[in-house]
């Protein structure tokens, strides 16, 4: 099972790890305020929703994939999307639904439309991204718990799978 957590760092901010036990642990990114993680209905993919600002959410999908490294195997982790406009006023950013029978995954985005928080005018936008290339073996071993995991407060405890 694998996790996805944020970690805080003494002087601020923090950064986005990826673990598997003891046998596997990656740093994705370096972040400053707190996320969120939706799983694919396979372990292969995963998207981070980041609360980037105040009133942003950005979302980066990762691929997860097993390689061999001499002889032993391990974890590739691949970002695969990344929203536009990162950290952009009042754009939030999540997963609609994954789609991997074809190959992608449905995300939504939320936004004001006047550039005026004093006069929001919210809008709702839908985009399917392809993440999966058809025809390789990237989906296998279905699980259908498809849940989105809300990190504790005080306790920012991971997010696992």
């Amino acid at each position: 099972m694998f996790e996805c957590s944020f970690e805080r760092a003494n002087e601020g901010g923090g950064a986005v790890f990826l673990t598997r036990g003891d046998q596997f642990r990656q740093k994705i990114y370096n972040a400053d305020r707190g996320i969120d993680v939706q799983w694919s209905p396979i372990d292969a993919y995963f998207a981070v929703l980041d609360h980037a600002t105040g009133h942003s959410v950005d979302i980066r999908i990762y691929k997860i994939s097993k390689v061999t490294v001499g002889h032993q195997e391990t974890f590739k982790v691949d970002m695969v999307y990344e929203s536009p406009l990162p950290g952009e006023f009042d754009i939030y950013w999540g997963v609609e639904k994954w789609n991997l029978a074809k190959g992608s995954v449905l995300l939504k985005c939320r936004y004001s439309s006047t550039g005026d928080p004093a006069k929001h005018v919210w809008k709702e936008a839908h985009w399917e991204i392809p993440i999966v290339y058809l025809g390789t073996d990237d989906v296998t071993n279905p699980n259908p718990h498809n849940k989105i995991f809300r990190p504790n407060k005080s306790s920012e405890k991971p997010q696992s799978r």
